[in-house]
């Protein structure tokens, strides 16, 4: 028995009785048949396997997207609700300035405090207008 290559070779295929057989006919370039299915195999599950990460990728990108978009719809939400707390106790001390004003301008208070600086009303006669002739040449 013979070993053909890396194989043995049965006994019948040993005697070829003189005979050679033409070569296979190769088809491509420079390889064989079983070459360029091996390449395209191969090629093919490349271009799977990248297509696949592509995948992959684009949905690692948008879950990214959507997860930043979450949290900064949630922080904007938290940030609303603390301002309008805020402008609810704003517009309160507003109300209360208002009435303290309102409270400040009433004439009972004016006089109170008007007596308290020693301050007395003005009689009639103690009050002297000027006439409009006064301010023109003499």
């Amino acid at each position: 028995m013979a070993v053909i290559g890396a194989r043995p070779a049965s006994v019948l295929g040993d005697l070829r009785w003189g005979v050679r057989r033409a070569p296979r006919p190769r088809t491509g370039p420079s390889t064989g048949g079983y070459r360029l299915r091996r390449t395209a195999l191969r090629r093919r599950r490349a271009a799977g396997l990248s297509l696949a990460l592509v995948a992959i990728s684009v949905a690692v990108l948008l879950s990214s997207l959507y997860l930043t978009q979450s949290s900064r719809i949630a922080s904007t939400g938290y940030e609303i609700t603390t301002l309008e707390a805020r402008l609810e106790i704003l517009q309160a001390e507003r109300q209360e300035l208002l009435l303290q004003i309102g409270q400040a301008q009433s004439p009972a208070t004016i006089e109170a405090r008007a007596l308290e600086l020693g301050l007395t009303t003005l009689t009639g006669a103690s009050v002297h207008f000027a006439s409009p002739l006064s301010d023109r040449h003499p």
